[in-house]
């Protein structure tokens, strides 16, 4: 790991601790990335490195909430301005998409992360570009537009396979959302060659930033096709990946693999209310598993008019798959408070 080789060198130009707390960053080392940053002279930094360096304030969430995350990538952009289109701007385009994702804009979020792929595929720096398309195709996807993720996806990997070679591995990643999308489409073995083959590229690239989404997806489909051996896998092999990473998304992913499992202690449940309790971004994977608690007697949350909002929300959004969900899971609520009426309603919207 470079961060490693490098973290032990005491650098006093503002733009060498710049790039090691990138290196922080990207390796999950928090500690290292905030007393690193510290150190920093922004004043020092000319145009480009002060909006990469208001790019990491952005992304790593230790300068501040949301809306400074959100201002921060902003003036990021506006350092450079459009006529960039250097590594700076497409990486800059990248954080501020990542960003808006946080505030449930999604439609604007794959936006920028396709203006990113473009500015990084122009420059031949192949590797962010993958990464970028992947976010991209990911949003489309929340959006319920699975044929165009399958479409552009399978022609960005029919593109890289003319010049792939064991470097160009990591355009796999770009399965994970075609894979997410035949799991939807219900076609579980195709979308479990798809995930596998996510999820092997992701390890091997060390991208810690892209775990999440695999572990979901891979659990869901062994429990639709009943592989209780693949699915306890899995789940034992994100909580030992997990382990050392305090994000609450990594601890929800593993309370959600023990429940299919139905293996669920106490203590799980009781962290994952404290978990939602605590979820400003009303991130849907985690309502949808704290839902799923609900209907299963095993918790009080969230209340009938909470899921109300969150519907709300989804459709305010357009995140259809996320809604889909929703609906479904607050129909049964309805169906066994025997409110047939209510549950009807929504499956009728569920099912549009």
């Amino acid at each position: 790991d470079y961060s490693d080789l490098l973290k032990p060198i005491a650098f006093t130009d503002s733009d060498a601790i710049l790039t090691i707390c990138w290196l922080s960053l990207l390796s999950g080392d928090n500690m290292s990335l905030f007393t690193k940053a510290m150190q920093i002279d922004p004043l020092s930094l000319d145009q480009q490195s002060k909006s990469f360096y208001h790019q990491l304030q952005a992304l790593s969430g230790l300068f501040g909430d949301r809306k400074n995350r959100l201002a921060f990538s902003e003036e990021a952009i506006k350092e450079l301005g459009d006529k960039d289109q250097s590594f700076y701007l497409a990486n800059a385009y990248l954080t501020h998409g990542q960003i808006l994702v946080g505030f449930q804009r999604t439609r604007e979020a794959s936006e920028y992360f396709y203006k990113a792929y473009q500015i990084f595929l122009k420059n031949e720096m192949f590797f962010p570009a993958s990464i970028s398309l992947t976010n991209a195709l990911i949003n489309w996807f929340k959006l319920g537009e699975v044929n165009k993720v399958i479409q552009i996806g399978e022609q960005a990997l029919m593109m890289s396979s003319s010049f792939k070679t064991d470097a160009f591995d990591y355009w796999d990643v770009i399965t994970l959302p075609i894979g997410m999308c035949y799991a939807e489409l219900d076609r579980l073995p195709l979308a479990l060659d798809y995930l596998i083959r996510a999820n092997k590229v992701i390890d091997q690239m060390n991208l810690i930033h892209m775990h999440g989404y695999p572990e979901i997806y891979l659990m869901r489909v062994y429990t639709l096709l009943n592989d209780q051996t693949q699915l306890s896998e899995i789940t034992n092999k994100s909580e030992k990946l997990f382990s050392t990473m305090h994000y609450p998304m990594m601890q929800a992913i593993i309370i959600y693999g023990k429940m299919l499992l139905g293996k669920l202690t106490k203590v799980d449940i009781e962290k994952f209310e404290v978990l939602f309790q605590n979820d400003q971004t009303h991130n849907p994977f985690i309502i949808e598993t704290i839902s799923v608690l609900y209907n299963k007697n095993l918790t009080k949350f969230p209340s009938i008019d909470v899921m109300g909002k969150y519907i709300d929300d989804a459709r305010f959004e357009g995140n259809h798959v996320g809604l889909q969900m929703l609906l479904l899971l607050t129909a049964e609520r309805y169906y066994q408070e025997k409110n047939n009426k209510a549950a009807i309603v929504l499956i009728e919207e569920a099912v549009v």
